[in-house]
């Protein structure tokens, strides 16, 4: 086998006790974090259900801005729109002591 690259690994996890259980592969430093992460008494699903209950989606940010002033969002989108200056500086806040 000398000069012949090594076959990459591929793992896979079937879950037979699920009715509509479906397999899948990952990367090897997937199954890895996975792995690390998975609790005793938790399926590889489990942690995936569990990971995406702990990260919010952008959509959960969806209309906090909905009650802002016109002139605060005009402020704002002014300094993300010159991103050449800290915003800070564009909207004149200055750094609280410590």
């Amino acid at each position: 086998m000398t000069g012949e690259p090594r076959a990459k690994a591929i793992h896979m996890h079937i879950n037979t006790q699920e009715p509509m259980a479906k397999t899948i592969a990952v990367a090897n430093d997937v199954y890895e974090m996975l792995a690390k992460d998975k609790r005793k008494d938790e399926s590889f699903s489990d942690v995936l259900r569990r990971w995406r209950r702990s990260r919010p989606s952008l959509m959960d940010s969806f209309g906090l801005w909905g009650d802002m002033p016109d002139e605060e969002f005009r402020r704002i989108k002014k300094a993300i729109e010159s991103v050449d200056r800290p915003v800070s500086e564009e909207l004149g806040w200055r750094k609280r002591s410590r």
